[in-house]
């Protein structure tokens, strides 16, 4: 069985810029809490997330991850999304793009904010 893997990139600020904390806070959000150890993390369960919850249990993927790293050089923040066979990749893109359009224009608990910092 053939799989369709979506790798998805936007760059992010260096660490030492204060626009790099809103991106981890917007990683927590979007794909659950995570390390800054580029060597690796601990395992940390991602099902509470907010892509998890919106693509993973709702059949649209089979899984989601994200990744920043705290390089010093400017890096990029990546998704992946593990597409289901019976779901064309461009509803997977339509669905995610709508997770990050909702956050985009403030669809978000103040609570879940707090947390993720």
């Amino acid at each position: 069985m053939t799989r369709i893997l979506l790798k998805l990139f936007t760059v992010r600020p260096q660490p030492t810029q204060m626009t790099f904390f809103a991106y981890t806070i917007l990683d927590s959000l979007l794909a659950g809490p995570s390390s800054l150890n580029m060597f690796g993390s601990g395992g940390i369960s991602n099902r509470t997330s907010r892509l998890y919850k919106a693509l993973v249990e709702n059949e649209i993927v089979a899984g989601v991850f994200a990744g920043i790293n705290a390089t010093i050089d400017p890096g990029s923040y990546s998704f992946t999304l593990i597409c289901r066979p019976d779901r064309a990749s461009e509803d997977v893109l339509k669905r995610f793009d709508e997770q990050i359009e909702d956050i985009r224009n403030g669809n978000i608990q103040k609570k879940r904010s707090w947390n993720a910092r």
